[in-house]
């Protein structure tokens, strides 16, 4: 059963995802919130349930994985965090999907009570700022030269090189 948002959830609750990366931190919401609903001793069997609902560019992620590759307790944030890996650098079109999801969507509906309105804000302030971060660190890697670096003046075009070495 796939809803609008692109996540969506098999007939026994458990999150379903195609491998969109748009749609990847409301999946790893998801899923850390089904796996807090199981109880403690059975969370061993929650990684090899997700495993089981991925399809499409998803499922080629953990292709090649043994079958018990995430079977322990915490093996859903392994899950997770070997997911956003196989995705590579956020680009600027996911960037650019965040901040039309925060300044959109979260104007104020009509027949809207301000109760609603400031929970709905709150998430969406969340899950912009969670999925904005990892754009941020591999948006800014830049060098910047350190204190005491000399600058040199080179070429015609009188461009500023720092002399690092």
């Amino acid at each position: 059963m796939e809803m609008a948002d692109g996540i969506g959830r098999s007939k026994d609750g458990v999150p379903q995802w195609s491998g969109e990366a748009a749609s990847f931190q409301d999946y790893e919401d998801q899923c850390l919130q089904w796996e807090q609903s199981i109880a403690y001793n059975k969370r061993y069997l929650a990684a090899p349930r997700l495993i089981g609902e991925l399809s499409r560019t998803a499922r080629k992620y953990v292709a090649g994985k043994r079958p018990d590759w995430v079977s322990f307790p915490g093996g859903v944030s392994h899950l997770m965090q070997h997911l956003r890996r196989s995705l590579g650098k956020p680009q600027i079109p996911e960037l650019s999907e965040h901040l039309n999801r925060f300044f959109k969507n979260s104007r104020r509906r009509k027949f809207e009570t301000m109760n609603d309105y400031i929970v709905r804000k709150t998430e969406v302030v969340l899950t912009s700022q969670t999925g904005i971060g990892p754009c941020q660190t591999s948006l800014h890697q830049v060098e910047v030269p350190k204190v005491g670096t000399h600058f040199q003046l080179v070429g015609s075009a009188g461009c500023w090189v720092a002399d690092l070495g």
